[in-house]
């Protein structure tokens, strides 16, 4: 185990730093030495060329920026974890790697099964170098445990068994490869070496990850294969050892899906991240009709339209109150009026829609929420009945010309007085009257919409036609309105949050054109294809990686907030 996790701290860590950083694609090794059967697979499959295609990816020239260099300077120095990465990465780009795996090979053991591999062109003496810390670590870490050598052929094996634990380590053809299965290491050696009739298929020859592969990019910089079926058993013994199960619906959803394939790849300055779910069962769909982008003008931001699936109160727990009072109630008052799920979906659909709009020197975006009509007079009627139930003491109707308006009389609020309006295609929620009456106006004389921009039209493009979801970002415009917003302020509330300036420097926040320039439109597609469902983001950043940055973003915070908190709890504790 000693000198299995030097391998699984090699990979892992190290290798897994310097990919990550530089966001590592190629004719893929690792699907060719795992097995059959594996239930996944992380595969690098050419990091020099993920290296170099980093070089022109627009976050790579932003973080090249001066300004930015500079507001880096003071978390690189306060945080060792990123001086750990960074060493890390020095001593793997030593080694010059050119392809990184790890696989997952079974779950039905305890521990379970894995197997990786690091392949290499640079000298053995640099992962030398990195095995000998490893070692010092392990033996540092578990003394008790048992290292060994193992001949095999023309190559040596490294053991390590501590416990129920026992792993293998072994560099062959430039190719340095650990397991906790030293059957599967040796086969995996036998097949580096050329030997004919290696007994066992692999990963490369199923079927499923074939048909998967086939919808992510060719030649991409990262490939995630998953193989559910075998997770899922587990998760259900699990579950009756324990007394529970899944519900049954739920576990006919999750056993519909035979694989999943994501892969990222870098295309110029662009990122494209790729989801396949390999469910041959789901059918086609039609495409996204989007005839909400209507609601957009030039001034849109972000836009989001997807299917309506589907439409049902939620049942009301037993002693729920409040809220669910109220549901309950409103679900009684529209059965009452046979006002059900079939008397909405012939009213509205059949898509849903976001819009936001932040003209230039407003103070504050504006969000309207859009669902599509299909029966006018059958949406008022059920909006009618909807709103003469208990939420109907909250809401005043008006008809203006050949538009009904529905507007929230009291709330909690000032700045906000949710209004509704029904026009003749569409079922309009804004946070004010005025924006969802200029919303109605703007259907009757339509202006430029989002759909006639060149930026939109080119970003739409680099997607596949969405037929379940779709969503748009305007990068540049984004990071103008909420950044330039939001910058002079961090520099304000540095002055109440020590803890924060610790680790950055509000006054050295980039300028919003440094960032801006290296910005774009950001696209998402959700398609039905004939063999499952497809899922693209592609963008100077993705979708993914905005959720990240903003999970990041909230981590530094609260790392902060609760450094400066700190010494306030070690003195209450002291009193």
């Amino acid at each position: 185990m000693k000198r299995l996790v030097i391998v699984l701290i090699l990979i892992a860590a190290a290798v897994g730093a310097f990919v990550i950083l530089h966001r590592g694609g190629g004719e893929a090794q690792g699907p060719k030495l795992a097995p059959a059967g594996t239930v996944l697979l992380l595969d690098f499959p050419d990091i020099a060329r993920t290296r170099e295609r980093w070089q022109q990816a627009a976050l790579h020239q932003l973080a090249q920026e001066p300004e930015v260099q500079a507001f880096l300077e003071r978390p690189e120095s306060r945080l060792p974890a990123l001086a750990a990465v960074s060493d890390a990465e020095k001593q793997v780009a030593s080694l010059e790697p050119a392809e990184a795996f790890f696989a997952l090979t079974s779950i039905k053991e305890d521990p379970p099964r894995f197997l990786a591999g690091l392949n290499f062109n640079g000298k053995k003496e640099a992962l030398e170098s990195l095995r000998d810390e490893a070692r010092t670590w392990l033996h540092t870490a578990w003394p008790a445990g048992k290292a060994d050598l193992v001949k095999y052929g023309p190559v040596e094996i490294e053991t390590f068994v501590y416990g129920n634990v026992s792993v293998a380590a072994a560099v062959d053809k430039r190719w340095y490869v650990v397991s906790d299965d030293i059957a599967l290491l040796k086969t995996t050696l036998d097949r580096l070496e050329g030997k004919p009739d290696v007994p066992g298929e692999m990963l490369a020859g199923e079927k499923r990850f074939h048909a998967s592969l086939g919808h992510v990019p060719k030649e991409s910089d990262l490939l995630l294969y998953l193989q559910p079926e075998t997770v899922i058993q587990r998760l259900a013994d699990l579950l009756a050892a324990a007394g529970a199960q899944l519900p049954a619906a739920q576990t006919n959803q999750i056993r519909r899906i035979q694989a999943a394939a994501a892969a990222v790849k870098l295309e110029g300055e662009n990122i494209r991240d790729t989801l396949f779910i390999l469910a041959p069962d789901v059918g086609r769909e039609e495409p996204l009709q989007r005839a909400s982008l209507a609601l957009t003008s030039t001034n849109t931001l972000f836009y989001y339209a997807a299917v309506l699936r589907s439409w049902t109160l939620p049942d009301t727990p037993p002693g729920a109150s409040g809220f669910l009072d109220d549901l309950a109630a409103a679900r009684q008052a529209l059965a009452a009026q046979g006002l059900d799920r079939a008397a909405f979906d012939a009213a509205f659909g059949p898509e849903v829609s976001a819009r936001l709009d932040w003209p230039p020197g407003f103070p504050q975006p504006g969000l309207l929420v859009s669902l599509d009509v299909r029966d006018e007079g059958k949406a008022e009627k059920f909006l009618d009945g909807l709103l003469a139930g208990p939420f109907g003491a909250a809401w005043a109707r008006q008809k203006i010309d050949d538009t009904v308006f529905y507007g929230m009389t009291s709330t909690p609020l000032p700045t906000v007085t949710p209004a509704l309006a029904l026009t003749p295609g569409f079922l309009l929620l804004g946070q004010n009257f005025d924006e969802v009456k200029a919303a109605a106006q703007s259907l009757k004389t339509p202006g430029a919409s989002l759909a006639s921009s060149n930026a939109f039209q080119t970003a739409e493009k680099m997607v596949a036609k969405p037929t379940g979801s779709f969503g748009y970002l305007e990068g540049q415009a984004v990071c103008e309105r909420v950044y330039g917003s939001l910058r002079p302020l961090a520099m304000i509330w540095a002055n109440f949050a020590p803890g924060v300036v610790k680790y950055i420097d509000p006054s050295k926040l980039p300028a919003t054109e440094t960032l801006q320039k290296h910005l774009g439109p950001i696209v998402f597609s959700e398609s039905a294809v004939a063999d499952g469902m497809l899922l693209e983001s592609a963008g100077p950043v993705t979708f993914q990686e905005l959720v990240d940055a903003a999970a990041m973003g909230a981590g530094a915070a609260a790392m902060g907030a609760g450094a400066a908190a700190l010494p306030k709890l070690k003195a209450l504790q002291g009193r």
